[in-house]
């Protein structure tokens, strides 16, 4: 009888609801289509291409500014697929010219990709896989994941963000 209390009964099933992947990729999904944002539900690295969005080689991309408007706002973030199949997100912190962050949406505790936990300005990122939390710009708010999500070095000029 000494040591932890047991869990209520059910609640570990309910976690396992909560943190399953599929229900939040589709809740997500479902969110996104419903704000009639549909380029971040497309997982085609050629689209990123077309739409200002290269591969330089040797692990180095290239975003057309013109292309993604949105990131002119304080706030914005614009998440995408890179070939290898691994995503990140492009984050404006800043009005000033180097105002941009650059992070992968790879979890670094299992490697999962992580979330948005919300469509709302200000909100972080979650790992469907375990949980993690992690703030707008990559920092660990909560584990099991022990490190940030990993920040691209960023070379920007006043048309292109060279990630690499």
């Amino acid at each position: 009888m000494w040591g932890r209390p047991s869990e209520p009964q059910g609640l570990k099933e309910k976690r396992a609801k909560v943190y399953d992947p599929t229900r939040r990729v589709a809740i997500c999904s479902l969110l996104l289509a419903s704000l009639g944002i549909t380029e971040l539900l497309s997982a085609a690295p050629e689209a990123s291409a077309a739409a200002g969005f290269t591969e330089l080689g040797f692990g180095k991309y290239q975003l057309e500014l013109a292309q993604f408007p949105t990131l002119k706002r304080v706030g914005a973030v614009v998440t995408l697929q890179l070939k290898d199949g691994s995503a990140i997100a492009v984050l404006r912190e800043s009005a000033s010219a180097h105002g941009y962050r650059v992070i992968s949406l790879t979890c670094p505790h299992n490697y999962a990709t992580v979330m948005r936990e919300s469509a709302d300005q200000g909100t972080g990122w979650i790992c469907t896989a375990h949980g993690a939390e992690f703030s707008l710009p990559g920092k660990v708010l909560r584990g099991p994941a022990r490190a940030g999500l990993y920040s691209y070095p960023l070379a920007v000029t006043a048309k292109f963000l060279t990630i690499g």
